[in-house]
């Protein structure tokens, strides 16, 4: 509707405005453009993270197996921006039972039944109804207390989680020779990844680096309560396409863990080539 400028006093037509806004249109508005602009700052266009709650990973250990915790990890990276599962990050609808078997690779609808049932139990995951153009859909949520998508709104405190980079879990998942046990292993070491340098450390949370104390693999097989040549066979066999998720480090006679960072990060934005050149693997021509 074309509506008309006046003046009230002489009646004079001055000018045709096509369109306007009200205060709330033009501060809705605003806020999109803003949690454009952070997203844009952020990377999330190109390289799609989430936040993963680092104390809340070590309460999940506790009651989860590691397979269980794997397929946890892989349901995380399907998350919107509501923490509401979908295929795609763009997708319209909510993610149904039948995808989320085909994301897990879980191939007996009881399995994935007995697992949801869990999580739910659990309070990991919940299955609300929610209307979307007209229609009422079942839609999965991850609980926000265990990870979340941050935007420019959100008052969440970031400081204890790690920066989960979605499509590269997604990847690696997608390998034949991954398993939900091989993305259970990274997600239990989630806690232990430290802030300046991606090392699995005993004081992930320690401002001065000079304080750092790398475990070895020794010290990270007794924290996780496996045996260190599991421990040692997971860091080795893990990795996708040309990148391996770990790299081993020798520290005197003692061998340490650093996690790609392109997986799992600490710091701010995408991490720089110069991180995770180190994880680049050349695999011999068969």
């Amino acid at each position: 509707m074309t509506k008309r400028l006046m003046d009230v006093e002489t009646g004079e037509i001055l000018e045709d405005i096509v369109s306007y806004r009200t205060k709330e249109q033009q501060e809705a508005i605003n806020k999109k453009n803003r949690m454009k602009a952070y997203r844009d700052a952020q990377g999330t266009e190109k390289h799609p993270f989430y936040f993963a709650k680092m104390d809340k990973a070590r309460e999940a250990d506790k009651m989860l197996s590691m397979k269980e915790m794997g397929y946890f990890l892989v349901m995380q990276s399907y998350i919107s921006y509501d923490n509401m599962l979908k295929m795609e990050n763009d997708a319209k609808l909510p993610m149904t039972k039948k995808e989320l078997m085909e994301v897990l690779k879980i191939k007996k609808p009881h399995t994935v039944n007995a697992l949801v049932k869990k999580f739910i139990e659990l309070g990991l995951v919940s299955e609300d109804k929610v209307e979307l153009f007209g229609k009422e859909y079942k839609a999965f949520f991850i609980n926000k207390e265990y990870c979340f998508r941050k935007d420019v709104n959100s008052k969440s405190s970031v400081k204890k989680t790690a920066r989960v980079f979605m499509d590269n879990v997604k990847e690696l998942y997608a390998e034949d020779k991954i398993k939900p046990a091989d993305l259970g292993f990274i997600y239990r070491l989630i806690p232990f990844v430290n802030y300046h340098h991606n090392l699995i450390t005993a004081n992930p949370y320690e401002v001065d680096a000079s304080k750092d104390k790398p475990l070895s693999i020794e010290e990270i097989a007794k924290a996780l309560d496996m045996e260190e040549k599991l421990v040692s066979k997971k860091v080795s066999s893990l990795y996708w396409g040309d990148m391996a998720v770990f790299a081993r480090i020798k520290v005197g006679k003692a061998t340490v863990l650093k996690v790609n960072p392109l997986v799992v990060y600490r710091q701010e934005g995408y991490p720089p080539a110069s991180m995770f050149a180190e994880f680049v693997i050349t695999r011999k021509k068969k």
